[in-house]
């Protein structure tokens, strides 16, 4: 059913062709013709009709395509503002990369919002709902009126119509057969079941709230279930001067209720040390040029060049073209070329090391607080592999629900390097996998692992100028963290090997994104100056394979 733009009997209305209503858009055409309460759209909903897309909805699709063919989507950075980028390898210590770097992702962090710790708010009128900012009318009623002690929670999701007001009307010798709302919730997932006698009540939304822990989810559905919500409660006079439409916002009551069901899903987990990820997925985060540079530095070495077939990869069984078919042509070549030249050069180079030891009161301090620590939801970082991922900026004066674990890090930065000035700190549980360069950082990294495993090391890509060939070599450092603190440089590809044992691995990366105190990319991907005032030296130099 297509609507006819010249087909006009007012200045700019458009009727409908079923029943000549006239509507001011198509968009509201389109509208009319999909709600199956209106006579037209039910006629189409009963023969199971068909409409095409609004314009609104092509219109969105063609945005949506344009910012994927230009790799434009937005990208959250570590201070959590967006930037356009595309395609982001993230950090370990806590940023998704830099401003205009595209760089493809390489894990998938855990998402937590089990039926315990979620809770159901309904009864909320479409004006608080709207989607403009982040629901962020919706957003200042729940910061308003959530208890002091409860921390931001996780808006999972907000469903503008999810129900209809039930309408009940009464017998016309009752109250002049007046209308009497009944507003329970109680058919939140039926949207058209709710009238009466021809009446329809208005749509209300309901928002899936997820807080920290069973315990917060509780105490915030018996303080808030039933509370009044007012606009002249939440909204200053400032807000309301520049945004009049806050003032007319009606007031509610907010029904709050436990969900039904789970939505988490868990990273998986290797019981074994010392498995890397495959060599396709290390070389990803480099940036095309970044990967001719490579390809131009291995064909020197090797005196010999290799071209970039268009081979067809989809069926390649070797662990190394994993996740070809996602890429765009160039960057299969380019890989491909990468990986040819590097199953040709051998085995590559490792160098194996230690951080310093860290002592016992400091480790022993912060993995007491790690394990007990309540984590946010949901994790800050999207595309990394990990179970937990929470980032904490240091530009927060008060922190009353991690400051005790801020303190403990602190202390571990007094005895590590006073001088080092640190803008967050990326606080990892059970992180793996995931090669990344960290494009927002301005200086180097400390890093130190936590907990009863065995393996996990931190693994940083290094190079060195190799004067004969007048080109640069790459390898790898493998760095043993647990319990150990170690100066590395984020800006340089690197990931964490897998590990066993009982316990989970947790994760700490002081990292600065800041221009205060820039300092030159470390070319080695390790500071050894650093680790060698310690009894440790750089550590043996071994061979691995690159596949």
């Amino acid at each position: 059913f297509e609507s006819n733009n010249n087909h006009n009997s007012k200045k700019n209305t458009i009727p409908c062709e079923m029943c000549g209503t006239l509507f001011e858009s198509r968009n509201l055409i389109f509208k009319h013709l999909r709600d199956p309460g209106t006579t037209c759209g039910n006629s189409i909903f009963v023969l199971d009709q068909t409409l095409p897309d609004a314009p609104s909805a092509i219109k969105k699709s063609e945005k949506k395509t344009n910012k994927s063919g230009s790799n434009g989507s937005k990208s959250r950075t570590r201070d959590g503002s967006c930037s356009n980028v595309g395609n982001q390898a993230c950090h370990s210590g806590g940023t998704e990369s830099g401003f205009g770097v595209p760089r493809d992702r390489t894990g998938k962090t855990a998402q937590h919002a089990d039926k315990t710790s979620s809770l159901w708010m309904g009864g909320i009128p479409l004006p608080w709902s709207r989607a403009g900012g982040k629901y962020k009318r919706f957003r200042a009623a729940l910061r308003h009126y959530l208890p002091r002690e409860i921390p931001k929670p996780w808006i999972k999701v907000v469903v503008r119509k999810g129900y209809r007001k039930r309408v009940e009307q009464t017998s016309n010798n009752e109250i002049g057969g007046d209308e009497n709302i009944i507003d329970d919730g109680s058919n939140k997932n039926n949207d058209n079941a709710n009238t009466m006698n021809g009446q329809r009540g208005e749509y209300q939304g309901y928002a899936i709230v997820v807080f920290r822990c069973e315990e917060e989810a509780s105490m915030v559905c018996q303080a808030m279930d039933g509370i009044e919500i007012a606009s002249n409660q939440i909204f200053g006079s400032e807000a309301i001067k520049k945004d009049p439409q806050l003032e007319l916002l009606p007031p509610f009551a907010l029904k709050v209720r436990p969900v039904e069901n789970s939505d988490s899903n868990s990273t998986p987990r290797i019981r074994k040390s010392g498995i890397d990820p495959p060599l396709v997925d290390q070389l990803k985060p480099l940036t095309t040029d970044e990967l001719k540079k490579r390809i131009g530095d291995m064909e020197i070495s090797l005196d010999t060049t290799v071209d970039a077939v268009d081979t067809n990869l989809e069926n390649e069984e070797h662990s190394d073209y994993q996740g070809f078919t996602s890429l765009t042509l160039t960057r299969q070549q380019y890989l491909h070329q990468a990986l040819v030249l590097y199953n040709r050069i051998g085995l590559r180079k490792e160098v194996a090391c230690k951080g310093r030891l860290v002592p016992e009161s400091i480790t022993q301090a912060l993995l007491d607080i790690l394990t007990s620590l309540r984590w946010q939801v949901p994790n800050d970082r999207k595309h990394l592999s990990a179970e937990r991922y929470l980032v904490l900026p240091t530009n927060i004066t008060t922190d009353r629900f991690y400051g005790n674990l801020r303190k403990a890090c602190k202390d571990l930065m007094q005895w590590t390097d006073p001088s080092y000035f640190y803008s967050g700190i990326a606080v990892t549980k059970n992180f793996v996998s995931s090669p990344h360069i960290d494009d927002l950082d301005q200086s180097y990294q400390y890093a130190i692992s936590l907990g009863d495993f065995k393996g996990g090391e931190l693994c940083v890509e290094g190079k060195k100028y190799n004067e004969e060939n007048d080109a640069f070599e790459d390898y790898v450092n493998v760095i043993e963290t647990r319990n150990r603190i170690a100066r590395v440089d984020g800006r340089h590809v690197h990931w964490v090997r897998t590990w066993e044992g009982s316990g989970d691995r947790y994760s700490l990366i002081f990292y600065d994104t800041t221009d205060r105190f820039q300092t030159p990319i470390i070319e080695e991907g390790v500071c050894f100056d650093y680790l060698l005032n310690t009894e440790t030296d750089k550590g043996s130099t071994t061979f691995i394979n690159p596949c």
